[in-house]
């Protein structure tokens, strides 16, 4: 089953500051846990500056992407962790950030057309159970 999303995930998100415009980034940390994902941003880089950008693979740690790099690419909880502290995070260290959902980004670029963030899978015997029997067996055996 495909899970296209058209509006905000929230788990996909591009991370730069604030005085930093994208057509003037040139390098982004990007969490390597998805490559679609990435994929999805190479794209969207392209439209937005001429100049490539070099991407660099990094472990999904904020402030230490930032140092690394011009931005930060987060997938799954460490975005969502991200958005949750920005508040906290910008009176700590006194860093205004811009924090782009890279879904709604896509979704714009392209008139609606929806990203696909995930795939759901499974054999075809699990297709005639039912999904709590199929979630706790793979609880048990995952």
């Amino acid at each position: 089953m495909l899970s296209p999303q058209k509006r905000k995930v929230r788990s996909i998100i591009l991370v730069r500051r604030a005085g930093l415009e994208l057509a003037e980034i040139r390098t982004i940390a990007a969490d390597t846990s998805s490559r679609a994902s990435l994929a999805y941003l190479q794209i969207m880089t392209g439209w937005w500056s001429e100049t490539p950008v070099r991407f660099v693979p990094h472990a999904p740690h904020l402030d230490e992407m930032l140092k690394a790099a011009d931005a930060a690419m987060l997938i799954g909880d460490p975005a969502l962790f991200a958005l949750e502290d920005r508040v906290a995070r910008e009176k700590r260290t006194g860093e205004k950030l811009v924090y782009l959902d890279l879904a709604e980004e896509w979704t714009a670029a392209f008139r609606g057309t929806r990203v696909v963030s995930s795939i759901s899978a499974g054999s075809y015997a699990t297709q005639s159970r039912q999904p709590r029997q199929v979630r706790k067996e793979a609880t048990v055996t995952g």
